[in-house]
Parts: structure tokens; C-alpha cells; sequence
């Protein structure tokens, strides 16, 4: 409970009024369960190699949470991140074209909260900001990755159990 305090106030005065940020109200009405943080920066976090292919940007790349958790992107680098669904099953491909499969859409965060198992974003995450929650509602393994840099690897997993 402590941890679960701690960090509140924590992302409190990271959040500030950015978009996307929750109030540190919200951080302690996860259901007895934890508050999973996933740090997000480039410079940090290199080139990693997991079973799903290469990834880099989030820390940890590969992240093990249980159901009932709550995830929460926070953007320690100097510039604009998101995280960002992709899929179920692996990390998609580049587009025909070459571009980014993360559509613009993805840069919109819905009002209601959100949920690991459904499409899902934290938005654009400027310098020093955290995302709002998501809850980890089902097991399974989920791919993301950051609208501005997905096609140079930056992208994780979440495995839900």
C-alpha cells in the first residue's frame, strides 16, 4: 500500500495537466492489486532481442504483470513518446508504403478507462509526463509500441497472467 501511495504522489506531480495523465486519486483504486510501471525512454533502453523480435525505448521490454495490475507508461526521455496497442500476435509489419502500422487515431485518448485486452493508448506522452492507467483485465500477451518510433524498434510486450 505504501508503494501504491508513494508512487501516486509521484505521478501526480509528473502528470500535472498533461493530457492523458490521471489524477493520483485514481492510482489507488486498483482493486488490492499493483501499479506496474514501464519506463519509456530511447536513450536509456537500447536494442534489445526478445523471442518476438527486436525492441527498444521501454524498460522492461518484455514485461510480466498479473490480472487485476494496472500498467502505467512513464516518459523519462527528452522527447515525445506513446505506447500504443498493435496487436495480440506479434509486432506488425510496416505498411505497404513503409509507414507505421500505429494510424494517427492512436494518438486519441478515450475518456473511459482503459483496458489491456481492447485497443488502447496512452496518448502522447511529452517529457517527464506518465500515462493515465490501464487495467489488466484478461491474461495474455500484448504488443506495443510508440507511434512516433515504431518503425526504428521501438516497441514492448506485456504478458498478462
Amino acid at each position: 500500500m505504501k508503494r501504491v501511495v508513494l508512487f501516486g504522489l509521484l505521478a501526480l506531480l509528473a502528470t500535472g495537466c498533461t493530457p492523458g495523465g490521471q489524477p493520483a486519486s485514481t492510482l489507488s483504486a486498483v482493486g488490492g492489486n499493483g501499479v506496474v510501471t514501464i519506463d519509456v525512454n530511447l536513450t536509456l533502453h537500447g536494442l534489445t532481442s526478445t523471442p518476438a523480435g527486436p525492441v527498444l525505448g521501454y524498460s522492461p521490454p518484455v514485461t510480466s504483470v498479473a490480472v487485476g495490475d494496472a500498467i502505467q507508461f512513464v516518459n523519462s526521455d527528452n522527447t515525445v513518446h506513446t505506447a500504443t496497442f498493435v496487436s495480440k500476435t506479434a509486432y506488425a509489419p510496416p505498411l505497404p508504403d513503409g509507414s507505421s502500422p500505429i494510424g494517427s487515431a492512436s494518438l486519441t485518448v478515450p475518456q473511459s478507462a482503459q483496458v489491456l485486452s481492447q485497443a488502447w493508448t496512452t496518448g502522447a506522452l511529452p517529457a517527464g509526463t506518465a500515462s493515465g492507467l490501464i487495467r489488466v483485465d484478461q491474461p495474455g500477451t500484448y504488443f506495443y509500441g510508440c507511434f512516433y518510433h515504431y518503425l526504428g524498434k521501438m516497441r514492448g510486450e506485456i504478458v498478462a497472467q
